[in-house]
């Protein structure tokens, strides 16, 4: 997580690949740890689908990569740790964006309101953990 919120805050992106490592890890762990699969899919889906359907209704909500990485989150994390860590950046990141704006004010710049979620995300599984 903390290579994706790198590469996030630099390239403001999220690779697919990374992606695709996280899920195949988090699979073999619950695999080696013999979790119910079913169940763990069917959470994965339903944080994907809530964090898509989030994505479709807020305007520069969230980034396709940013759904993406709350379903491989899903494999790690129960639903309750989830809402937690997703309160946690989600304060983190009014925080920042309420410093950036005021910061803009004061030296007359224009401050855009977009930032990379990743960074935050992992700031608040470190907290959450």
């Amino acid at each position: 997580m903390a290579f994706i919120a790198y590469v996030d805050c630099r390239k403001r992106i999220i690779d697919n690949r990374l992606i695709l490592i996280g899920l195949i890890y988090g699979l073999v762990v619950n695999i080696v740890d013999k979790s119910d699969l079913a169940s763990l899919l069917i959470h994965m889906l339903l944080v994907f689908g809530v964090s898509l359907v989030i994505k479709f209704c807020v305007k520069d909500g969230l980034g396709m990569g940013d759904v993406k990485m709350f379903g491989m989150l899903s494999l790690y994390y129960d639903s309750m740790s989830l809402i937690i860590i997703v309160t946690i950046a989600m304060l983190l990141v009014c925080v920042y964006q309420a410093a950036r704006y005021i910061i803009g004010f004061i030296r007359k710049e224009k401050y855009d309101g977009k930032c990379a979620l990743a960074p935050f995300v992992f700031v608040a599984i470190c907290l959450a953990v």
